[in-house]
């Protein structure tokens, strides 16, 4: 009984049999690796249906593991041997994030022997170019009309014809090389220079490892950052796309970057699987792509890995300099990491409950491993904010955020993000802001991208009166991270301090219409609408300030439009609840009241409280000097020596 023989398929000039695995282009055989054969035959096989990359790996990988790279590299092979055809066509499409299409109309062939192949074979010279003529019109989609029996001057006629479509295929063919290799050497020379890595994706919907998919992304940004030849978006930026369904160019887009590196992370006991594809923002085309398989102790090796194929991806030349940062691990312990991660997870929250929970594991993560600088520099950027989410007292939690951040660049001084805190604290709480303003240009030189660093110093700029140099460092933030609410609208903040308050209403406006739930955008409108005297529009901004907010500081703001707009009773009623909720041993700042009484020229209790807060460290003191709050304090000699104590001009 003879063997049943596997179908011959034919696409546009091509003929492919697959029972003796060959490929022919117009009888002349194309050489391909078996590989790439198998791929062929999937695809062409599929019927025109997506066929998904996972699918296509196991069909051709069958019980292997081999990276994603590999599928690119015989797609790109087979690509360039389907352009041997000069027709122009696209036989492969690649549907971005899933996979690959077949495009071309299959003719399948059935037959139990040779005998086709053989008679097509045999055909007269006339008849065979009468079907390489069909073939170029099939592929040109151009109607032809075969002459079954032709006369000598049609022949010569349909000779000259044939010579003509030839020409013009060749002409076209040569065109479309050089061409290629314009686009492949432009390609080659691209260098891209802004990227954002989001946070990795699940397989299996497991939201446990949630701050490990995050902790991925954080750990890619932290060792790409430390690069000057590209700019990486921060944390910050990348966590609003957490668990997003949006296509990567489209973020691409929002963040202002030229590229994207996105994937899913896989957690199997103790094995973990990573599958990256780096992606423009500008066509959505896929750059690089592999994936990468290891126990989870290695997850160091991985990150490394990641990193360096994700850096000659973006085609950069690394100093010794670079090559070292790049494999700098900040521990070995993988206990410890697991811990930092956590926390880290805790302090992207940014809320009291979420904080407190962070510095616990900050602290695990550092009991693991005493030297372990980046849980350091986590534990102090933690303590400092615990005093903005809180309301605790800055006497609390400063004094151990700069402790910690001393420690994190005593271990490594090289650490952008603990010289960013230190010199945070050097100006939010010491108010030595000689000293501040050094660490922060040093911050800069260790990481001239740092968003944090950049608006810091542009509150530290703007204090101290010191307004276009604020403003500039404000928007350079804004511009590192283009989607976050808290630079955008302080960049309206800066306008009004800097007495620009039309400039500050259009700005906060903008940022409302983005965000509507980002209450500090309210609360600064709120103070550029009354330094116009719009004091309806500054009770109905602060009002929404509160309500969204909880309390402060919309509450206190508030209660200052009402006093200076005439409304006494109703700064009272807001000064009775304050009092209420501090004998519930519920913490109010001390220049929350002194904000209140500036309002309701009442300057004894003004100053008052102003002097507890000085005594407390709270940051509203040094806004003394630039807030126009403060107006009618101005003239009184107690303003003077305050200011003086703190150690700013008057």
């Amino acid at each position: 009984m003879s063997k049943q023989r596997k179908p011959l398929y034919e696409f546009g000039p091509f003929r492919l049999d697959s029972d003796r695995t060959r490929l022919t282009l117009n009888d002349e055989l194309i050489s391909l690796s078996p590989k790439a054969m198998e791929i062929l035959l999937v695809l062409v096989e599929s019927g025109g249906a997506l066929v998904e990359k996972e699918e296509l790996m196991r069909q051709v990988w069958p019980d292997s593991f081999v990276e994603e790279g590999n599928l690119s590299v015989h797609i790109f092979a087979l690509r360039k041997a389907l352009a041997q055809s000069r027709t122009g066509e696209n036989y492969i499409e690649t549907i971005p994030r899933q996979g690959f299409r077949f495009r071309a109309s299959v003719r399948s062939i059935e037959s139990n022997g040779e005998t086709l192949t053989l008679e097509r074979h045999r055909q007269s010279q006339i008849t065979i170019k009468e079907t390489e003529s069909v073939a170029v019109a099939e592929a040109t989609q151009q109607p032809t009309q075969l002459v079954t029996s032709p006369t000598w001057a049609s022949l010569q006629t349909r000779r000259w014809a044939i010579a003509l479509v030839i020409l013009v295929v060749g002409i076209s063919g040569v065109l479309v090389f050089f061409r290629f290799r314009g686009i492949e050497k432009k390609a080659s020379l691209l260098q891209i220079r802004t990227i954002a890595v989001l946070p990795l994706k699940s397989l299996s919907g497991d939201s446990d490892d949630e701050f490990l998919r995050v902790g991925m992304a954080d750990a890619l940004i932290t060792k790409l950052g430390s690069l000057r030849q590209v700019v990486v978006r921060p944390t910050s930026a990348i966590l609003r796309y957490n668990n997003s369904k949006e296509e990567p160019q489209s973020i691409g887009r929002a963040l202002g970057v030229e590229a994207v590196l996105e994937g899913h992370l896989q957690r199997d006991g103790d094995r973990i699987r990573v599958t990256l594809q780096l992606v423009s923002a500008g066509d959505g085309s896929q750059i690089w792509s592999n994936r990468f398989d290891d126990v989870f102790t290695n997850i160091f090796s991985v990150q490394d890995s990641i990193s360096n194929q994700v850096v000659r991806s973006l085609s950069i030349t690394l100093s010794s300099d670079d090559q070292t940062k790049l494999a700098k691990r900040y521990t070995q312990n993988t206990d410890a990491y697991h811990s930092y991660l956590i926390g880290q997870h805790y302090l992207n929250k940014r809320t009291d409950e979420s904080l407190k929970k962070a510095i616990d594991y900050f602290k695990q993560a550092i009991d693991k491993d005493p030297v372990y600088a980046l849980a350091y520099a986590g534990l102090a950027e933690s303590y400092t904010l615990s005093s903005y989410y809180s309301a605790a007292p800055p006497r609390e939690t400063f004094p151990k955020a700069k402790a910690a951040a001393q420690r994190a660049l005593e271990i490594d001084e090289s650490l952008g993000e603990a010289q960013t805190t230190l010199a945070y604290v050097e100006f939010i709480y010491d108010w030595n802001f000689q000293a501040a303003e050094k660490d922060f240009l040093k911050a800069f030189d260790l990481n001239p991208n740092h968003a944090v660093a950049r608006f810091w110093y542009g509150e530290c700029l703007m204090y101290l009166g010191r307004f276009v140099e604020g403003i500039a460092q404000i928007r350079r933030a804004h511009e590192l991270d283009p989607l976050s609410p808290v630079y955008n609208a302080n960049i309206g903040w800066a306008y009004h301090i800097a007495r620009q308050d039309d400039l500050a209403i259009k700005q906060l406006q903008q940022v409302i219409q983005s965000d509507s739930n980002y209450h500090m955008a309210y609360f600064y409108l709120g103070m550029a609408y009354e330094s116009k005297g719009m004091f309806d529009d500054a009770i109905s901004a602060y009002q929404k300030a509160a309500e969204l907010s909880g309390g402060y500081p919309g509450r206190s703001g508030l209660a200052h439009a009402y006093a200076i707009s005439g409304k006494r009773e109703e700064a009272l009623k807001i000064l009775a609840q304050m009092d209420d909720e501090a004998r519930h041993q519920k913490p109010v700042r001390a220049t929350a009241y002194a904000l209140i009484f500036a309002g309701l020229n009442d300057l004894d209790k003004a100053f008052e409280w102003l002097e507890k807060g000085y005594e407390e460290r709270y940051e509203g003191v040094i806004f003394l000097k630039v807030q126009p709050y403060y107006d009618n304090l101005r003239s009184d000699p107690r303003y003077s020596d305050l200011l003086n104590r703190i150690g700013l001009p008057n």
